[in-house]
């Protein structure tokens, strides 16, 4: 067991926040990668993604406020691993959504990668 306080638990938890802190940065830097595909698959304009995805980082930001609040009022431990799972949770259901076939191409071919191409090519 670590002990409170000591060189190791400090540099535990550094690196704990460190890496989450990298995860949450690395997720939030992909989006501007993905409003192309992500636009041609649902068949929406790139500005009406951008207006999404920007509505979601507005959403983030203000809710860091009400979580740096609770944050300073209550149990920090409690605070990280709430979040923690909440946000592991949203993740998980995210990578398990499926699309029902033909609900969001409005007719047209879906867009699929073609890794063997490296371009987007019209799935049959």
């Amino acid at each position: 067991m670590m002990k409170t306080g000591g060189r190791v638990h400090i540099t535990y938890t550094v690196v704990v926040f460190v890496t989450l802190a990298s995860l949450d940065n690395a997720a939030i830097a992909l989006l501007p990668n993905m409003v192309l595909p992500v636009s041609e698959e649902l068949g929406v304009s790139e500005g009406a993604v951008g207006a999404i995805t920007a509505v979601v980082i507005l959403v983030t930001a203000l809710t860091a406020v009400g979580w740096g609040y609770w944050g300073d009022r209550s149990s920090r431990k409690r605070l990280l691993l709430y979040g923690t799972a909440v946000w592991a949770a949203g993740a998980f259901l995210s990578s398990t959504a499926a699309r029902p076939i033909g609900s969001c191409s409005h007719g047209r071919p879906s867009r699929r990668w073609d890794s063997a191409r490296s371009r987007p090519s019209a799935s049959r």
